[in-house]
């Protein structure tokens, strides 16, 4: 098994497979461990950097109904590293998130769907104020 695993307890590991995050294989009688597709976006999802620059980072998607699964699981990790809706389909963040947005974006091959723009200035930005401050 590989050695990043074999100090986490059983129980744990069988409970990351059961849910997704992890995949085992055998290659030459060794059974391996890895992260799932689902086990990375979620890696990516926990690694938070609260800092800010004074920008906003504006996220605007349109991903067709066949990959519905691929929306969904988009839309819940951008709410995980802290971007909120502030209207249909358009997502704000003022936190520096531009590598783990594009590691989402590549992991779910959804490029061509998602418009991410980083802004000095909007008309809305007490609203915007307003809603991180909850």
């Amino acid at each position: 098994m590989n050695e990043e695993y074999k100090s986490l307890p059983v129980n744990y590991l069988n409970g990351l497979i059961h849910r997704g995050y992890l995949e085992t294989k055998i290659e030459k009688g060794q059974k391996s461990v890895r992260l799932t597709h689902k086990g990375k976006i979620r890696q990516l999802e926990g690694d938070k950097n609260d800092k800010k620059d004074g920008k906003w980072r504006f996220l605007s998607f349109d991903i067709p109904e066949q990959r519905s699964g691929d929306r969904d699981q988009f839309r819940r990790s951008i709410k995980r590293i802290g971007f909120k809706l502030v209207q249909k389909s358009l997502w704000v963040c003022p936190f520096v998130r531009a590598d783990q947005v594009d590691l989402i974006i590549d992991e779910l091959k959804i490029r061509q769907y998602v418009a991410y723009i980083i802004s000095d200035k909007t008309d809305i930005e007490n609203y915007l104020n307003r809603i991180f401050k909850k």
